[in-house]
């Protein structure tokens, strides 16, 4: 996903808004899902114009699936916020568009599933830790894939990795 508030500056985005962001979900296919990510993959992270045009979030923006106002948590009076998204039980994912109250538009992409994913990177090794986020059990032999590498959780729901698969290509599915 994008990130959600950035430095001050003259666009006006979360940073410099007021306490309350309105925040559109809406319902992802999974394959409106794949061309979102590979389209958003492709802008370079140095043509920030580029991605703030979000014209890919809102060609995929049709089925509505909630629509909420939520207050933005700060520490301090200006920087960073949160938002805490109530629980969304159905499995998918969503485009979501956030507008906080005297800033700019701004979209993420939010996946849902029934699993919790941890991951740890150190130099050589990509750790992945998979449970059930209901029972906090381990899942095991579950595919992660991590690039052009797929390897199984073990039977403590782990899937070591090496470091030097590709960084951005992270998916875990629980067929």
């Amino acid at each position: 996903g994008e990130d959600i508030c950035r430095t001050e500056d003259q666009r006006g985005g979360f940073c410099g808004a007021t306490a309350t962001v309105d925040v559109t979900g809406y319902r992802l296919a999974s394959d409106e899902t794949r061309t979102l990510m590979a389209k958003r993959f492709q802008i370079p992270r140095w043509q920030e114009e580029t991605r703030q045009k979000f014209d890919d979030y809102r060609s995929v923006a049709k089925n509505q699936a909630f629509q909420l106002s939520l207050p933005l948590q700060r520490a301090m009076e200006y920087g960073p916020g949160t938002l805490v998204l109530p629980k969304i039980d159905r499995v998918g994912a969503y485009a979501l568009r956030f507008v906080p109250q005297g800033g700019i538009e701004s979209w993420a992409v939010l996946q849902v599933t029934k699993n919790a994913t941890y991951v740890v990177a150190e130099k050589d090794t990509i750790e992945t830790w998979v449970v059930n986020a209901s029972t906090q059990k381990p899942l095991s032999r579950l595919p992660v894939t991590f690039g052009s590498v797929t390897v199984q959780t073990d039977a403590s729901g782990l899937a070591p990795l090496s470091a030097t698969a590709a960084m951005f290509a992270t998916t875990a599915t629980d067929e």
